[in-house]
């Protein structure tokens, strides 16, 4: 069984030699390595090159169109994706080649993300709002019959056999670097209910948003992103009050507990961010996602 190992990158000099010195620590290797670049201006290129990955160039630059350039170019049987800023454990590889022996009717594998140790309140604010109060990994291995933002496989860390990856059409670019993840692993889910297969060993490792500036990017990109798959997938209309309770507490808990600003004002920071994010989207796409 071969395994291509897929990476979107741009600009990743500063985390994508960890990610590739954790596939070089692979029990079972993977067959190739491709780094799709969009257009970088650092020294990534020179870092893939150094690891003896496959450089493509990604013209869209956006991390949809540098995984489709990468699924194009791949020789293996499985395509496996990662991101730039994630670390492998070394049975990532071998855990999938497992699972695949003892369920050779699965199409898709996916896996959690984890955090790595936070360097400070505001990375552990993000941290907790997408892997405790988005995805919600489950701790047991599970087949997927339904989609589902708990539990969704991510780009982080998703495995497709190729034959189906190229059959469902790849990642949707129209989607760019919002949500076109969850947007695939939505329409095989549709496509092949049941023989889609989480297990939580398949599991990689990163750093989230460590200051104020880039936690707002981030779940503002998060905003954005809801809204192409409301757009794509849920219909035209979706309201959700909890936000805006979330954020009420928030802001009392910031003028409340003056022990705690910063990890109060970080979580401000967050919702208010992606309800900028849901606002812009609804504009951007037509509709109504607050």
């Amino acid at each position: 069984m071969r395994f291509s190992v897929v990476i979107p990158t741009r600009n990743s000099e500063k985390s994508l030699e960890t990610t590739l010195t954790s596939l070089q620590q692979q029990a079972y290797p993977p067959y190739e390595i491709i780094v799709a670049d969009g257009h970088s201006t650092d020294a990534t290129r020179q870092i893939a090159s150094r690891f003896n990955a496959f450089v493509v160039d990604n013209p869209a630059i956006h991390a949809a169109g540098g995984r489709n350039r990468g699924a194009a170019v791949a020789s293996g049987d499985w395509l496996a994706f990662i991101d730039s800023d994630c670390c492998a454990p070394p049975t990532w590889l071998s855990t999938a080649f497992m699972l695949i022996k003892e369920n050779p009717d699965v199409v898709v594998l996916g896996g959690p993300l984890r955090a790595l140790p936070p360097v400070n309140e505001i990375e552990q604010v993000a941290g907790d709002a997408l892997l405790k109060g988005v995805l919600q990994y489950p701790q047991q291995q599970q087949r997927v019959f339904t989609r589902s933002l708990r539990g969704a496989f991510i780009g982080a860390s998703v495995f497709y056999r190729k034959d189906i990856f190229f059959a469902l059409g790849g990642f949707n670019e129209r989607f760019a670097n919002f949500g076109e993840d969850i947007d695939l692993f939505w329409r095989a889910v549709a496509t092949f209910p049941g023989q889609l297969l989480y297990d939580p060993q398949l599991y990689v490792s990163q750093h989230f948003p460590a200051t104020l500036s880039s936690l707002f990017r981030k779940w503002y990109q998060y905003g954005i992103a809801s809204c192409y798959l409301q757009r794509y997938h849920l219909g035209r209309w979706r309201i959700d009050l909890m936000h805006y309770r979330r954020l009420g507490a928030a802001i009392y808990a910031l003028v409340t507990q003056p022990d705690q600003r910063r990890i109060n004002l970080a979580r401000v920071v967050q919702i208010i961010g992606h309800l900028f994010g849901k606002y812009w989207g609804s504009v951007r796409l037509g509709v109504v996602n607050l």
